[in-house]
């Protein structure tokens, strides 16, 4: 019988006949398995969704630390941006930085 946390996976059960059974566990800050990403909560809207798959609109790192932001000029509006008219081009009442002008 096994149980417990390897990096990112926790397993339980598992005797000679049956195996143990491991999942990951989204929102514990470990990228592991399947999972896209993992930034430690079960939010949307920050980049990583509750499912731990990327959200539309943001641009994410993983080294050395994750991290999202939002992309700018790409039509979405997310985080932080009040407008985005899918352009980095100023003057044109969407500023680069998704700020109105």
């Amino acid at each position: 019988m096994c149980s417990g946390e390897i990096s990112g996976w926790y397993c339980s059960g598992g005797d000679v006949d049956n195996p143990s059974i491991c999942i990951t566990q989204c929102g514990d800050n470990i990228k592991a398995g399947t999972e896209s990403c993992d930034d430690g909560n079960l939010i949307d809207g920050d980049g990583c969704q509750k499912d731990c798959g990327f959200e539309p609109g943001w641009y994410c790192v993983t080294t050395p630390v994750f991290k999202c932001s939002e992309k700018f000029g790409d039509g979405l509006v997310v985080g932080t941006e009040v407008c985005d008219d899918k352009n980095l081009e100023e003057n044109d009442g969407c500023s680069p930085t998704s700020t109105v002008e």
